[in-house]
């Protein structure tokens, strides 16, 4: 085992392991970004994954940006972190 291994390993036994995460996925408006990121966010809650979706700009002219962010959290927090 290497030194390096040795040094991650006794910090991610330090770690606190935090199921809280946010995905943020930025596409171009018309391109079917809504039906990949639904796809993504029933996936997440079909594995037992608490997630909340929520489009952030979202833009009505084809061609102009619209965020979307998936949030999983077990309290079922909708913001942003």
């Amino acid at each position: 085992m290497s030194v390096l291994s040795v040094d991650i390993m006794q910090v991610q036994e330090k770690q606190k392991v935090v199921n809280d995460f946010a995905i943020n996925i930025a596409t171009e408006n018309g391109s079917g970004s809504q039906t990949s990121n639904n796809t993504i966010l029933r996936a997440l809650f079909k594995m037992g994954i608490p997630v909340n979706g929520k489009n952030l700009f979202p833009s009505n002219i084809k061609g102009l940006p619209t965020w979307y962010i998936i949030r999983a959290s077990k309290d079922g927090y909708t913001a942003r972190r």
